[in-house]
């Protein structure tokens, strides 16, 4: 039987928050990738590294996709809001100059049309 004793739960506490502080890391350093090549084209004419398609995993393309159609999409002292139609059209022509991932732009609109012109819901609690 194991008892209670200040060493064993300092143990577990530093056992603990290294596993977090560790599993934490991993993950920061993944999305510090996708972060920082999310400007990056399938086509190497991104930046800021110019990575092609071959270095760039899922994460990296779905965020660049994401980031154009919020960025063309929302109201910006340079163009007035869009809609999902014509985001549609922007992002197909992108794919199909090579600079984003064709599969991704279609998994959005599948995604997105049925709120074109809306706020998203808010995401459901915990199923029961």
């Amino acid at each position: 039987m194991l008892k209670p004793s200040p060493w064993r739960s300092t143990w577990w506490k530093a056992s603990f928050w290294a596993r977090a502080r560790t599993t934490a890391s991993a993950w920061r350093r993944s999305a510090r990738g996708w972060a920082g090549s999310h400007h990056e084209k399938l086509d190497g004419s991104g930046y800021p590294r110019g990575k092609p398609e071959r270095e760039l995993d899922f994460n990296s393309r779905f965020m660049a996709c994401v980031d154009i159609y919020q960025a063309a999409s929302e109201e910006r002292p340079c163009h007035a809001k869009r809609g999902h139609e014509e985001m549609m059209r922007i992002m197909r022509a992108n794919a199909g100059a090579g600079k984003i991932d064709a599969g991704i732009v279609n998994d959005i609109d599948i995604a997105l049309a049925p709120f074109d012109g809306g706020d998203l819901p808010a995401p459901a609690g915990p199923a029961p």
